[in-house]
């Protein structure tokens, strides 16, 4: 094997070596830069590729979602829209071709608030935009269409800000509710047509009452010299009876009328002092008769407090609290006691009598509502005498409450403010339970 005779020379600071044939020239370092600058090379088309198809992916998925959302604004049937600054509109959906009557390339660069019917409105609306501070703002407000129409268009709408802050322009959604307003306005005119009608109905009873009554009254006093004179038992039945249908059609006549006036207020309380107990008696003297014929004993608990109320709006709350007691009791008694509590003195009328379900307590004040009345028998009333109770107590400034078991009997109380220099009061002794 023939030996090549190596010389070495310096290039560029490092020492190569040459062949004898010349043709040949091997440097350490060339040969290192060259596999460095390959590799980076490499590495750096790779890396290209990559990024690349990641771009190309990201452009794939946003054509596909700009498609998409082009889609909904198209199709959407609410309308799309975007403001400059400006207030001008840079984006819309075709819908509003139906909403406004304007085709998109004559909305695109019209001010939006150029269609507000109103300038005061347009102006508080913006502000009122601006103020949400980004967030979404519902608005309703009236708009003209191209043909003139004015429309009522309902829809949330929201301010946009650029990077740095700075107002860009508004964006938001809105539809025509013209026909939603118009079915609002004609209910609320019936509405308030009712109203006036009930309220006429009721100032007319409440006027009325006293020429409704006489009649009523008159036919009651004549009955009653009918039935003195009638003396055969047969005719005397029958008289008997209408005096007692007419009985219970001046109760109800009398109901009537009390609610009415209560509900036009016809009625002014004239609150005085004076002393319960001789309230409690009158009121005992006038339904002993009938206590004794059905039959329930009927008891008041002495009293000698003095109260600060109307004594015959009182009166006539006693009067219906008592005419319920005896209506629901079938046996035993009524008591009626008053007791202190505070700055008040509670007045109690106590029955024994079928009692009220826990879950009837909040109804039973309620007009024509009655506890074991389904069939609504007219001879058991209308179901109004707790109502007048009600309003006659909100109207005095009384508090009415009731308590109650079951087959065990009832405790309705009305609280009523003592007089300024008010004497010890009995307590109610007895419960009608024991």
């Amino acid at each position: 094997m023939a030996v090549l005779a190596l010389a070495a020379f310096e290039v560029a600071g490092v020492v190569l070596y040459e062949a004898n044939s010349g043709s040949l020239v091997i440097g350490a370092f060339g040969l290192f830069w060259g596999l460095a600058v390959y590799v980076l090379v490499r590495k750096e088309a790779v890396r290209r590729r990559i990024l690349n198809r990641e771009i190309a992916s990201h452009l794939a998925q946003l054509r596909r979602s700009e498609e998409k959302y082009r889609a909904v604004v198209e199709n959407m049937t609410d309308v799309f829209y975007r403001t400059d600054r400006n207030g001008k509109i840079v984006m819309v959906s075709p819908s509003a071709v139906d909403l406004i009557g304007y085709p998109v390339d004559e909305l695109l660069g019209r001010e939006l608030h150029s269609l507000y019917l109103d300038p005061g409105e347009r102006d508080e609306v913006l502000r009122r935009i601006l103020d949400s501070h980004g967030s979404t703002y519902y608005i309703e407000v009236r708009l003209r269409r191209k043909d003139g129409q004015v429309i009522w268009v309902s829809g949330h709408s929201r301010a946009l800000f650029d990077d740095n802050g700075d107002f860009a322009g508004v964006e938001g959604v809105s539809r025509d509710i013209t026909e939603s307003k118009r079915l609002l306005a004609e209910s609320q005119a019936l509405k308030e047509a009712a109203e006036r009608a009930d309220a006429a109905k009721t100032r007319f009873l409440a006027a009325a009452s006293h020429d409704l009554r006489q009649p009523v009254q008159a036919a009651q006093l004549f009955v009653s010299l009918l039935r003195d004179q009638v003396k055969d038992p047969g005719p005397r039945t029958v008289v008997e009876r209408i005096e007692q249908a007419l009985e219970a059609m001046g109760g109800l006549l009398e109901s009537l009328l009390d609610i009415s006036k209560l509900e036009a207020g016809a009625t002014v309380p004239s609150p005085e002092d004076f002393a319960v107990g001789d309230l409690l008696a009158k009121l005992t003297g006038e339904f002993a008769a009938q206590f004794a014929e059905k039959g329930i004993a009927l008891r008041s608990v002495a009293c000698s407090a003095r109260v600060r109320s109307d004594p015959v709006l009182l009166a006539n709350i006693l009067r219906n609290l008592r005419g319920n007691a005896l209506r629901y009791t079938q046996q035993g008694k009524v008591l009626i006691g008053c007791r202190r509590r505070g700055d008040g003195l509670v007045i109690g009328v106590a029955d024994t009598g079928c009692g009220i379900a826990a879950d009837q307590l909040d109804l039973v004040f309620q007009e024509f509502y009655q506890v074991g009345n389904p069939e609504r028998d007219r001879r058991k009333g209308l179901g109004l005498g707790l109502s007048i109770v009600e309003k006659t107590a909100k109207l005095l400034g009384h508090e009415v409450a009731v308590s109650s078991r079951p087959g065990r009997g009832s405790v309705f109380t009305v609280t009523v403010p003592l007089a300024a220099a008010a004497s010890p009061v009995a307590v109610l002794a007895e419960q009608a339970a024991e």
